[in-house]
């Protein structure tokens, strides 16, 4: 099984020849589509989907590191599905993640630990699932904006779906990416969580076609 990036990379500088191949040309087309973005700002970029397992995450992690390869400069991933995380083991990571943060436990930059792909740093979700963090607004502020003055780009790996969670970071964005499998995705499903950003008034700025479902590899998770 072949992934989006290679394990030949850890430790390495950014290069095309991480990617697996197929992926390069979509990946290149995604960076051509948010150049005005990333000629203008340091964007907070907020992946989601209509449903789990899509592959949001792989796409996520794998363009942050394309970003970071042609930027030059280092870029962060953050898993922001704080109900059922990404990143679920967490041990040798920071303690708090970004549930902590919201709830105002913890300082910024504390959060950002380094992955094995030089020039990505990331940050997990956190051990606190509660609803209040729905509600979080000014701490969210508070996130994309240091955030966004450490890190050439920052890719939010969102939650499935809509929710007054997701609308929350979706209203933050700078651009609003949605992933759908070529195999798993269903229209009715995808149409409803697109008219939860119309209902909400946020655009959507982007969809993201996934047509290979490749797991994200483990070395990914270790830290150098």
């Amino acid at each position: 099984m072949k992934h989006f990036i290679k394990e030949s990379a850890a430790g390495q500088r950014p290069d095309p020849s991480h990617f697996d191949r197929r992926i390069l040309p979509e990946l290149e087309g995604l960076y051509s589509a948010l150049q005005p973005l990333l000629q203008a700002k340091r964007p907070f970029i907020y992946m989601g989907a209509s449903d789990q397992g899509e592959g949001v995450s792989t796409v996520s992690w794998a363009l942050a590191y394309y970003l970071a390869m042609r930027e030059g400069e280092e870029c962060l991933f953050v898993d922001g599905d704080i109900v059922q995380p990404t990143i679920r083991n967490t041990t040798g990571l920071p303690d708090h993640g970004l549930s902590e943060y919201l709830r105002g436990d913890v300082d910024f930059k504390l959060l950002p630990f380094a992955t094995e792909l030089t020039d990505l740093a990331a940050i997990h979700a956190g051990h606190l699932h509660q609803s209040f963090v729905k509600l979080a607004a000014e701490q969210a502020d508070a996130f994309v904006s240091e955030a966004t003055r450490y890190y050439r780009a920052v890719i939010f790996n969102g939650r499935a779906g809509f929710d007054k969670y997701v609308e929350l970071w979706g209203r933050r964005a700078d651009a609003v990416l949605l992933l759908a499998s070529y195999r798993r995705t269903k229209r009715e499903i995808m149409l409803q969580t697109l008219r939860g950003f119309k209902t909400a008034g946020i655009p959507v700025t982007g969809m993201v076609f996934n047509m290979r479902e490749h797991p994200i590899p483990d070395f990914l998770y270790r830290r150098l």
